[in-house]
């Protein structure tokens, strides 16, 4: 599996996306959330390619979407409670 870090530029207010965020909350089940407003991290088999067919019918035209491979060493701060764990036990 491979952690990916998904973020967005939603042009409309989050709760105007209910199938995206529950596309997103699937992989996040398996393994993964969101510990920023606009930054999921996803731990799955599936290509960036899978992810983001997942999340197209749920975007408008103008918004923006970038999935990158998340691999360490990596630097954050400031993350709810968990992300640190979470993030030393999943990035390699």
């Amino acid at each position: 599996m491979t952690v990916y870090c998904v973020n967005y530029d939603l042009r409309k207010s989050d709760d105007s996306y209910p199938g995206l965020i529950a596309a997103l909350k699937k992989y996040a089940a398996v393994s993964g959330g969101k510990p920023l407003k606009s930054t999921w991290m996803i731990n799955t088999a599936d290509t960036p390619d899978q992810i983001f067919n997942a999340m197209a019918p749920h975007l408008d035209t103008n918004d923006g979407v970038l999935i990158v491979q998340a691999n360490a060493p990596a630097k954050w701060y400031g993350l709810p409670d968990g992300w640190t764990e979470w993030l030393k036990s999943n990035l390699r």
